[in-house]
């Protein structure tokens, strides 16, 4: 069983309690309903946990919703008013919305126990009525969202049987039952997996980054929310006093119509600043593993911030942290115990200056963040998580 390759990161106990609860969910099935199969934290999220389930008798069937540009410019609005309310959601955006429900449903055809949607692209499958149960899995923080927005799809969201969000306080004003499911790396994927020294080094040599300096890196999608151009901006700052090096690097998620042009924008930023390095990387989780293993100092200066996976990676490899106070990164982020946080570019910059100059920081800092991630935020404790909502969902006894 593919469970019993985690022995290594977490008790017997936890272990057979998961063997239990798969059993316990044994001949059923569900649709997980998505938009975007690679480059995002979602997809990415699900591609490690879905085959968890295999040895269970339990069918997850993953549905990846297509549909055309337009469709994607509207969700792209309404994510960034899920968790801002100074948005300007029209009832205009409201109908286009409406007008690819049909298209939704339609891709959703197959009869399942539990129909699992992620996020607001594909909210509109609830209404196929082909699922015993259905669960809208949240991935944001709609504390404070727009409010035409929100109640818009409230009309949706309380026809679901339950919703699951990342933390408590994440989730909005609904009456169905609500679950807090932290997401979760693998420490053995390819992304989180250990890389021999050697590989770590070409992969370096590969993209032309000497390591001679301290490497400060961000590491995520070109969007404008995880502000790579603000990246370069502290950067610039922090090159005034000590000589090291950027590397900004990460792929398009085939859900955000925006990434380009983020991409050419911070290019755009770094082009007259020595040692800033500039990446595309499609979905090659090894290499990001390898430039991750080889920085110094790791930083995620979002707006806005689900949860920040790219986070609790640089955590696992016990990199120092320098993340804003936003969405899920103070769950992670513990100021002075498992990083350091920062509100401004100038406090980021102070913050990563503090590091370079102390290297017992950053390795304490890099001790205490990899024990928070094996206690918190591993694979095996996500997929008893989603068993147990599943189980209790579904009204089995256990």
């Amino acid at each position: 069983m593919k469970i019993d390759n985690y022995r290594q990161f977490t008790s017997e106990s936890e272990i057979e309690y998961i063997k239990k609860l798969g059993a316990l969910l044994g001949g059923g099935s569900a649709n997980i309903v998505t938009t975007a199969r690679q480059g995002g934290g979602v997809a990415e999220l699900l591609n490690k946990v879905i085959p968890f389930f295999a040895d269970f008798d339990f069918s997850l069937r993953r549905i990846n919703i297509t549909l055309d540009r337009n469709f994607l410019e509207i969700c792209r609005k309404f994510y960034e008013g899920l968790s801002n309310p100074a948005v300007d959601i029209t009832q205009e955006d409201l109908q286009n919305f409406l007008r690819y429900s049909p298209s939704v449903q339609a891709q959703v055809a197959q009869p399942c126990d539990v129909l699992f949607v992620h996020d607001h692209q594909p909210i509109a499958a609830v209404e196929k009525k082909n699922y015993k149960k259905a669960i809208w899995r949240c991935h944001i923080d709609v504390s404070h969202p727009d409010a035409l927005l929100w109640n818009f799809l409230k009309t949706f969201i309380e026809k679901y049987d339950a919703a699951a969000f990342s933390f408590p306080s994440f989730s909005g004003d609904i009456s169905i039952p609500k679950y807090a499911i932290m997401p979760s790396i693998d420490p053995l994927s390819d992304k989180n997996k250990d890389l021999p020294d050697d590989y770590v080094d070409a992969v370096f040599k590969k993209y032309n980054i000497s390591r001679a300096k301290p490497v400060i890196m961000q590491i995520g999608r070109f969007d404008i929310l995880k502000d790579p151009v603000g990246v370069v901006e502290v950067f610039k700052e922090v090159k005034n006093s000590f000589d090291c090096t950027l590397v900004v690097a990460g792929g398009h998620a085939n859900d955000d119509p925006n990434a380009d042009k983020v991409y050419r924008e911070t290019l755009a930023a770094a082009q007259n600043v020595p040692d800033a390095h500039i990446i595309v990387l499609e979905h090659n989780d090894l290499e990001i593993n390898a430039l991750q293993r080889g920085a110094d100092i790791i930083i995620q200066k979002s707006i806005r911030e689900s949860f920040g996976l790219a986070i609790t990676e640089a955590l696992w490899k016990k990199k120092p942290v320098v993340a804003t106070e936003t969405g899920g990164i103070p769950l992670q982020i513990i100021e002075g115990q498992t990083g350091l946080i920062s509100v401004s570019n100038a406090s980021c910059a102070m913050q990563i200056k503090k590091l370079l100059q102390n290297a017992p920081l950053r390795r304490s800092l890099g001790i205490a963040g990899y024990k928070h991630v094996r206690e918190n935020f591993l694979v095996t404790r996500h997929v008893r998580d989603l068993m147990i909502m599943f189980a209790k969902v579904l009204e089995l006894d256990f």
